[in-house]
């Protein structure tokens, strides 16, 4: 793979916010679909990160947001159409705390569970 493959993200104020499209503006070509759906749950993504002190609690809020349906991060499948997305799983990785909290399914409706890393 060439250097045009790969690009280093930076977190905005200790929060990495990605959904699917390409960030890195070298990269953007690489993206050959438009995705709005994917531009607007970074976007509230983004804005609610900002609504407090970083937590495991507000990264969980926001995992569960359905602001801005039927773009919202939390997905529900509607039962129809062609593109019928649907939350399968959502994560939380926390490098100060080497742990990584996973919901098994929407996060809206399934709990967090936290595994560790020992050092």
């Amino acid at each position: 793979m060439g250097l045009d493959t790969h690009a280093l993200l930076r977190a905005d104020s200790g929060v990495l916010v990605h959904t699917n499209h390409v960030l890195a503006p070298d990269l953007e070509h690489l993206d050959t679909e438009e995705r709005p759906c994917s531009r607007t749950r970074f976007e509230t993504a983004s804005k609610l990160s900002r609504n407090g002190p970083r937590s495991k609690a507000l990264m969980e809020e926001i995992l569960r947001s359905h602001r801005e349906w039927p773009h919202s991060i939390c997905l529900h499948a509607q039962g129809g159409g062609e593109d019928d997305s649907h939350s399968v799983a959502a994560a939380i990785v926390d490098l100060s705390d080497l742990s990584l909290a996973v919901a098994n399914g929407t996060p809206c409706t399934h709990d967090f569970l936290t595994f560790r890393l020992h050092a």
